[in-house]
């Protein structure tokens, strides 16, 4: 209370001594505070530009969020899904491979029984072709046989 005072003294010999300056100081100060008005203003929008941003933010990270826990959900699905389908192709693979097997040795097992017919055919063949040269005496052949090729 007692700076107070002296203060106000101060300021009314001020004013009484010199009108100009008190007029001159005024407006400065008037200057000033519609400056100080417009600096609160400024900051005022500012927070309240900062809390729109901040709230569009959080609604930004937020359907991101979701956007990504939708694509995981389906990318696990997904995932899962071609387990199951590279399960079942392997269950087919497996599957193939045990009844070719047997269908391998069956092949091998028919050409071999086709070799060894083969085999008495040109037996037979040659024998055939003998026969006749055999038969005229002198191994010529009769011109009346043929040979099957």
């Amino acid at each position: 209370m007692k700076h107070t005072g002296w203060l106000f003294a101060i300021g009314i010999v001020l004013i009484v001594s010199e009108p100009r300056f008190v007029f001159s100081a005024s407006k400065e100060y008037m200057e000033l505070e519609a400056q100080m008005r417009t600096m609160v203003e400024v900051q005022r929008k500012t927070s309240e530009d900062i809390g729109v941003l901040r709230e569009k933010m959080n609604m930004l990270v937020q359907q991101t969020t979701e956007s990504v826990n939708r694509v995981s959900a389906a990318v696990d699905k997904l995932d899962k899904s071609l387990q199951q389908q590279q399960a079942a192709s392997d269950k087919c693979v497996d599957q193939l491979t045990g009844e070719a097997q047997p269908l391998r040795s069956e092949l091998t097992e028919l050409r071999a029984r086709v070799d060894a017919v083969i085999k008495q055919l040109n037996e037979m063949n040659r024998s055939v072709q003998a026969a006749p040269a055999t038969a005229t005496g002198g191994g010529g052949r009769s011109s009346s046989s043929t040979t099957p090729r």
